[in-house]
């Protein structure tokens, strides 16, 4: 992916590092040209899988995948405006494992995650130097499915609407599209009305 502003000819890559294959969250030079991807720089990391910049461009999230409630965490980075290297702020638990999507609003003061491993979403507020607080609030899903891997829920993504006025969450352990309001003067998710949406047995949607 490709951060918002004067970046824009650098792509940030996530990675799983498991295999010993790879190091962490990779940055390159893409010529625009060619096509081609020149490898700039690397900054560790434990399965840096998916990566989100913030509104401005100046901090880039990243879920790392741990395994089990206290596992999974999403760590803060300071991108340098002119070399695009990233430095490490903070990070904080996300509650659940294998955290494997997160996003933030369009103010860059909340930043949501969704936990694969549990089925469920963790709300963190963002301070104005990109550092996570603490966790504001967890919300877990229940159900199965009737798929293998359906045993109980996954949650794979989570988005807000073009309006953001509701939080949007795929869970393909369910085959729900759960909904939530995001109350930002208490830092939670609060149930929509309807609370989520159906999709056809054994779906087990992934993305919107």
């Amino acid at each position: 992916m490709a951060p918002p502003g004067s970046l824009n000819n650098l792509v940030y890559v996530g990675t799983y590092t498991r295999s010993n294959r790879s190091e962490g969250i990779y940055v390159f030079d893409f010529d625009p040209a060619t096509g081609k991807l020149s490898q700039r720089s690397v900054t560790p990391e434990m399965d840096p899988s998916f990566l989100a910049f913030d509104p401005t461009g100046r901090y880039l999230f990243a879920v790392s995948e741990g395994f089990g409630l206290d596992g999974g965490e999403a760590a803060s980075f300071a991108i340098d405006q002119h070399s695009g290297a990233l430095t490490p702020l903070n990070r904080q638990k996300t509650g659940g494992g294998e955290p494997c999507h997160l996003t933030t609003d369009s103010t860059g003061r909340w930043l949501l995650v969704a936990n694969h491993e549990h089925g469920s979403v963790a709300v963190f507020p963002i301070e104005e130097n990109g550092r996570l607080k603490e966790r504001s609030d967890l919300r877990q899903h229940h159900g199965s499915g009737p798929g293998p891997t359906q045993q109980g829920p996954h949650a794979h993504f989570v988005t807000f609407d073009p309006e953001e006025r509701r939080v949007l969450v795929n869970d393909k352990g369910i085959d729900h599209v759960v909904l939530y309001r995001l109350n930002t003067q208490r830092g939670v998710l609060e149930p929509n009305d309807p609370p989520f949406g159906q999709v056809h047995s054994g779906a087990a949607p992934r993305h919107l």
